[in-house]
C-alpha cells in the first residue's frame, strides 16, 4: 500500500471501531479525507473532513520519529545481510543477534539521500558481516558452538579491528550454531524496535497546536464538521500507546480539552490499534 492507502486503512478502522458506517469517501489534501458517514442504526448521514495524524512518542510534532527513521533505515541493512547469508548454505546454520549502536546508526540513517546510497552502506555492512560469520565458523575452536563479539568487551571476544564498520555500528553481535535455519522463519533480530511506550499529554497538545496552524487552510465548505484523528497503529514500539483507555489517565487532561476547543476541529479523536484496540474522544466531551 501507498502512504495514502495505508492514512485511509487507518482512518476506516477507526471509524468502524467508533460505530461509523463509511457512505463514500474522497481523498485530498487539507483535510486528508472527505467522508460521508452515518452511525451505525441511523439513517441520517454527515460530510466530515478528516485530518488525520500519527501519534509518536519520541518525535516533535511536525517533525519525523527518530525512532522510526532507525527502524526503517535498519529494514533496508538487515534485508541485505539476510540475503547474503542465504547465499551460502553454509552459513544457514548460524543464528545471529545485533545489538545495534543506535547513535551512530540513526546519524546515519539522516544523511543517506538516495537509494544507491543506503544499498552501497548496506552492502558495506553485510560483506563484514559475511566475514564475521566465515570467521566464526572456521574458527580454530571447532567446538565452540556460541560466540559473542563485543565494540568494547569485558568478558567477551572484540569485535575485530579489520570491521570497522561493524565496530561504529554495533555494540555487540551474538553468533550461535543451531540445528535448523532460523533466519528464514525469524530473521536476525536487532535491539531497534525498544523503546519506552508511552503516551503524554503534552505531545498531544502540541499535536494539536501544529495541526491548528494548518487547519485555517482546509477547504471546508462542504462539509458538516471537521475532525482530528490522531493515530497510534503500532506499526512499531515508536507509534504505540499502552493500556487500555480504562488506566490512561493522559487524555483526560484541562490543557488538553483547552488546546482541542481553540484549534477550529469540531471533534478530536485518539485511536490505538494496540491489542485490544481503542478510540477514545478527546474533544468535547
Amino acid at each position: 500500500m501507498n502512504a495514502k492507502e495505508i492514512e485511509l486503512w487507518k482512518i476506516q478502522e477507526f471509524l468502524q471501531l467508533a460505530e461509523y458506517h463509511v457512505e463514500e469517501y474522497k481523498s485530498c489534501e487539507k483535510p486528508d479525507f472527505i467522508c460521508t458517514v452515518s452511525q451505525l442504526g441511523q439513517a441520517e448521514t454527515k460530510v466530515i473532513g478528516i485530518e488525520h495524524t500519527d501519534y509518536y512518542n519520541d518525535a516533535t510534532p511536525g517533525q519525523p520519529s527518530p525512532g522510526q527513521l532507525l527502524y526503517d533505515f535498519w529494514g533496508v541493512v538487515t534485508d541485505v545481510i539476510e540475503s547474503r547469508i542465504d547465499e551460502n548454505s553454509e552459513f544457514h546454520n548460524v543464528h545471529g543477534y545485533f545489538k545495534l549502536n543506535k547513535q551512530e546508526l540513526r546519524s546515519k540513517a539522516r544523511t543517506v539521500r538516495s537509494k544507491p546510497e543506503a544499498e552501497s552502506f548496506s552492502d558495506a555492512i553485510a560483506n563484514q558481516v559475511y566475514d564475521l560469520v566465515d570467521e566464526f565458523l572456521h574458527s580454530r575452536d571447532q567446538e565452540r558452538s556460541y560466540c559473542t563479539y563485543q565494540r568494547m568487551p569485558e568478558n567477551m571476544l572484540p569485535i575485530p579491528g579489520t570491521y570497522s564498520e561493524l565496530n561504529k555500528y554495533f555494540l555487540q553481535i551474538e553468533l550461535q550454531k543451531v540445528d535448523v535455519w532460523l533466519s528464514i522463519r525469524y530473521g536476525w533480530p536487532a535491539n531497534v524496535n525498544a523503546s519506552h511506550i508511552g503516551l503524554s499529554a503534552p505531545k498531544l497538545i502540541e499535536i494539536v497546536h501544529d495541526k491548528q496552524k494548518k487547519c485555517r487552510d482546509y477547504s471546508t465548505d462542504n462539509t458538516d464538521e471537521l475532525w482530528l484523528l490522531i493515530a497510534a497503529p503500532a506499526t512499531t514500539v515508536y507509534n504505540a500507546t499502552p493500556h487500555h483507555p480504562f488506566v490512561v489517565e493522559n487524555l483526560d487532561n484541562v490543557e488538553l480539552r483547552g488546546a482541542c476547543k481553540s484549534s477550529g476541529f469540531n471533534k478530536v479523536f485518539f485511536w490505538s490499534r494496540k491489542p485490544p484496540a481503542w478510540q477514545r474522544q478527546i474533544w468535547p466531551i
